[in-house]
């Protein structure tokens, strides 16, 4: 059909705009629940620059993950983004709403992070807990799945003992199927 507009796809978007993520319209937003009253995982927002690809239904973007968590009466204090590029959003978006942002660029593709980033992860998100025993912290890779599932699980088996199965299975109860 001529003249439609394919969003998501590499022909819908122009020289000014960026590529959507390969999947990434199709995933849904966050976890259905806070994964130990603690973290909340989800798919990288995107800003603005990408709305003439994302149909309004299938938006997201920072304001709108902090708005759903404030509905929930989270208050998410630390944003811990994985992923390994700076497009998706202005991380000032991130500050300006009194949240600490850091970057912890990981690879991705089927690439696990490495020991180094696992631990990196892990002594970010225990000062932060010990600081800010009511806040909640917010952690993305492109979908929220496999970085983020691979984080979050390590900071569980680190810092509460639990074996492997029962962390995953704690983030695959959150934000289902979980790592895959």
């Amino acid at each position: 059909m001529s003249g439609s507009k394919r969003y998501g796809s590499s022909s819908s978007y122009s020289s000014h705009s960026p590529p959507v993520p390969e999947r990434w319209l199709k995933c849904p937003r966050k976890s259905y629940t806070t994964i130990t009253e603690k973290f909340v995982a989800f798919k990288t927002p995107l800003d603005s620059k990408y709305d003439d690809q994302i149909p309004i239904q299938n938006r997201f973007n920072t304001e709108m993950l902090f708005s759903s968590m404030s509905n929930m009466k989270v208050t998410i204090g630390l944003w811990i983004d994985l992923t390994k590029t700076s497009r998706f959003y202005d991380k000032s978006e991130i500050e300006d709403a009194d949240c600490t942002y850091v970057k912890i660029p990981c690879a991705g593709h089927e690439q696990p992070p490495t020991r180094e980033q696992a631990q990196l992860f892990v002594d970010i998100c225990s000062k932060f807990i010990a600081k800010n025993p009511l806040q909640s912290i917010g952690v993305h890779c492109t979908h929220g799945f496999n970085r983020t599932g691979f984080m979050i699980a390590t900071y569980l088996i680190e810092t509460f003992d639990f074996d492997v199965t029962n962390a995953l299975a704690q983030f695959a109860a959150a934000r289902p199927p979980g790592i895959y």
